[in-house]
């Protein structure tokens, strides 16, 4: 990703930038509660833990934004006019098609003062104008924290609401587009979400050449999504704001309105919540809760700290943000409900439906612990996936790849999937030293996929020889080395449950028949080298939990900032930021120049909002050469300012 500020003295490229999905918390309310069943720990909601719900609500209504002099928009809202309307030409979707179709406009339409003779329709509830955006962008419901960062991707935007649709083809129902006398008016209608599947959503979005824009809503079924405007490059702020509060947009300001129909948890809340119970002995948190929520995605991890070089993530320790000096790693599960009875069945969720067990789904989160994220081939398919490549033969890794067989010339059955911590999984967990690694290959294929392969699958391609020097060429050599890396790790695992209920015995079975197993398949899957303790233990007495005054009151902090100068002598930026409401929208940047003395704002909230912890990185060009230091503030969406930090601008 890439973004520039255009100025007159210097620009802000935002080159690698990197945000990691984390949580954060403040002080319990006393009514908070923990009780133990067997090693499980149980919580109950305290209202932080598990933020409420904000369900969408513009059923049969009309938001009418017209363009002002000065740029931007007007909003006005009424109720939605019941007429009829023609529907015009049908957009062909394929069945269950994320991929925008371009629409010529019989005459040019005004959006954000740019004028535009094409459009892009998203089978997901938005319009793009002049350019498509960036292939893969949708809006999925398994990973609502990619909604926002994907809705503003790049171009100009109109989202009517910006969910995973599912639009089929019929005589009346579907997705429409008619244009008449400058006006286009595409429709949605009688188009299902994933959730809930099945039942009918319709809305419409009207654009004439003058620029007013109009979205109504005849019946909605489903309850989240995304709403708003945005203008796109120009875009200078995003303010995230219920949608019918919105009175006036300005002209490099995106809106948005965020809804959904789920609970969204809060990692670091629970985590300080866990450990103001226990005792701060354990590496990893495996947590559950007992009915759906909202997290950055369906299943995820996050790491809270890193003090290992050469595994392609960098070194830090958030801690202090949940609660523990000991924690390395959060593993979060969702609903109990997503899983087997039995931890060696297949999940019953559809989205892991190609995991063998939910014992692997675990050791593939845990294994995000040292797992780069940012390898590109041979390795990763892109970066960012944190998951070895499907045609990489990682010997059946939990972290993907296959384990391969020769299947004919040029044709490679895939035998395994998704059966141990593989060998370069082992180097990188510190469990074995490089020359443990044996050579290996991958399957140069032009066959694409972001899962791993089914078992039985027919690869063709070309067998690319590798060795794990390969892989320490990209990520260095790892520091600790195996014979000073720990191998036996601790974990506790967690059941979240709403405010003032109690989990039935079903429920806290499920989780400790995966806690009893995991132990035992952890051994294995590490061909016997490491080891993973599940239980709680004896307790022990707690110690009082770490603060931050203005970091638990809901101010945005600065946690970590660092300048330094690069090979090519460009100056760097490092910032590491938490805030507790997961409302960041801005990052200001001054200096003490004469030339050029105003701030300079970057818009954050594609990246953060809704996230608690993040990093970035930022490469700064052509800074004033009068300039001696920056001086650094974060903001969120209430307006509240992080405290500054002041950095000397190295020579």
């Amino acid at each position: 990703m890439s973004f520039s500020l255009h100025r007159k003295i210097w620009k802000v490229p935002l080159a690698g930038l990197v945000f990691l999905s984390l949580g954060l918390s403040g002080p319990f309310a006393s009514s908070a509660h923990a009780e133990r069943f067997g090693h499980v720990l149980v919580v109950e909601d305290d209202g932080r833990i598990l933020e409420a719900a904000h369900p969408l609500g513009l059923d049969q209504r009309r938001l009418e934004f017209q363009p002002r002099e000065a740029g931007g928009y007007v909003l006005t809202e009424g109720t939605a006019r019941r007429r009829n309307r023609t529907l015009g030409t049908a957009v062909a979707f394929a069945e269950g098609s994320a991929v925008p179709t371009r629409v010529d406009l019989d005459q040019p339409i005004r959006f954000f003062g740019g004028f535009y003779q094409s459009l892009w329709v998203h089978p997901h509830g938005a319009i793009a104008f002049g350019e498509n955006w960036q292939e893969g962008i949708a809006a999925r419901s398994n990973a609502p924290g990619d909604l926002l960062s994907g809705l503003l991707s790049g171009p100009p935007v109109v989202a009517g609401l910006w969910n995973e649709l599912r639009p089929a083809p019929g005589r009346s129902s579907g997705v429409f587009v008619h244009q008449n006398s400058g006006r286009v008016v595409i429709s949605w209608l009688d188009v299902s979400s994933v959730r809930p599947a099945g039942v009918p959503n319709s809305f419409y979005i009207e654009i004439d050449r003058r620029g007013r824009v109009v979205l109504e809503y005849a019946n909605l079924a489903t309850r989240w999504g995304l709403v708003g405007l945005s203008p796109g490059h120009s875009r200078a702020t995003t303010r995230i704001e219920d949608i019918q509060a919105v009175r006036v947009i300005d002209s490099r300001e995106a809106v948005i309105g965020w809804y959904g129909d789920r609970p969204r948890l809060n990692s670091a809340a629970l985590s300080r919540r866990v450990h103001a119970e226990l005792p701060d002995r354990f590496d990893f948190l495996t947590v559950f809760t007992n009915q759906p929520v909202d997290t950055p995605h369906l299943v995820y991890a996050e790491t809270v700290a890193n003090d290992i070089a050469g595994v392609g993530q960098p070194i830090f320790d958030h801690g202090k943000i949940f609660g523990s000096e000991a924690l390395q790693h959060l593993v979060m599960m969702n609903d109990i409900d997503f899983w087997a009875d039995d931890p060696t069945d297949s999940p019953r969720h559809p989205a892991y439906g190609y995991a063998p067990s939910t014992l692997a789904v675990l050791a593939h989160e845990t294994g995000h612990r040292w797992i780069p994220r940012f390898l590109e081939e041979p390795f990763m398919d892109h970066p960012g996936s944190g998951h070895w490549s499907p045609s990489l033969a990682t010997t059946a890794s939990f972290m993907g790849g296959a384990g391969f067989e020769p299947a004919g010339p040029g044709a490679f059955r895939v035998a395994h999937t998704m059966q141990r911590f593989g060998y370069l999984d082992r180097y990188l967990m510190g469990l074995i030293g490089p020359e443990d690694v044996p050579p290996f290959s991958m399957i140069d294929t032009a066959e694409v996929s972001d899962r791993p392969y089914p078992e039985g699958q027919i690869v063709t391609g070309t067998r690319r020889a590798l060795e794990v020097e390969d892989l320490i060429r990209e990520l260095g050599e790892r520091s600790p080395d195996t014979e000073r890396s720990p191998k036996k790790f601790a974990m506790a695992f967690v059941l979240v449950v709403p405010s003032g209920t109690t989990p039935n015995a079903r429920e806290i079975y499920k989780v400790q028949s995966l806690r009893r197993a995991f132990s035992p398949f952890f051994r294995r899957a590490s061909g016997g080298r490491a080891r993973m303790a599940t239980g709680l233990g004896a307790r022990r007495p707690i110690r009082p939990l770490p603060t931050d005054a203005e970091l638990l009151a809901g101010r945005p902090t600065i946690l970590k900032a660092e300048l330094f100068r690069g090979e090519d002598l460009e100056t760097s930026l490092d910032l590491d930021w938490a805030d507790l409401d997961g409302d960041l929208t801005t990052l200001e940047i001054l200096m003490d120049t004469r030339t050029d003395p105003s701030s300079i704002r970057l818009d954050l909230a594609m990246g953060s909002y809704g996230r608690q912890r993040g990093a970035l990185q930022l490469s700064l060009a052509g800074l004033p050469v009068d300039a001696s230091y920056l001086e650094l503030v974060i903001v969120d969406a209430q307006g509240q300012v992080s405290a500054p930090m002041r950095l000397p601008i190295p020579l």
